[in-house]
């Protein structure tokens, strides 16, 4: 039988798993911002990445800090005027990405769930996205959408 290479069967290793590369499995794409994206959230941070379902952010942290608890809503904002504000955020990883001595602290990544948005909320977040971030268009195809068309017809109707 010969397998197509691009079908695995359920165990099977993915070759990125391999080679340590993390495996894709959110709902929404994210977007590397086009401009500069921060996020207060128990510390102040550098997003570097950002969709309707979440983000990820770089902030430093000292060792102490190790057991800080993380508060349940958190302000998105760029450089500008647009911010999001009292945003439900709940917190999946954080990972150290640059350990040094004990005198210094140590740079962390953070990803970030969106919780419990309001249509409200979404409408905003889809908005903040729209301006702030670059949407790839796939060549020959309209731009990328956010969220499924359904989903924003019923928002405008609000």
């Amino acid at each position: 039988m010969i397998k197509n290479k691009h079908i695995r069967t359920v165990g099977e290793i993915n070759p990125e798993q391999e080679r340590g590369y993390f495996i894709e499995r959110r709902k929404y794409p994210r977007f590397t911002p086009g401009k500069k994206i921060y996020i207060l959230h128990a510390n102040f941070g550098s997003v570097t990445d950002i969709s309707i379902g979440g983000l990820s952010y770089i902030y430093c942290s000292w060792k102490e800090d190790s057991t800080e608890t993380v508060p349940d809503k958190g302000t998105i904002f760029n450089a500008e005027e647009y911010y999001l504000d009292d945003i439900p955020l709940v917190k999946t990883g954080d990972d150290i990405i640059m350990n040094s001595s004990s005198i210094s602290p140590q740079i962390k990544k953070r990803r970030i769930r969106f919780s419990e948005l309001t249509e409200k909320q979404v409408i905003m977040l889809e908005l903040f996205l729209l301006a702030n971030v670059d949407i790839p268009e796939v060549k020959g195809r309209k731009p990328i959408n956010l969220r499924p068309i359904a989903t924003i017809e019923n928002s405008l109707s609000l």
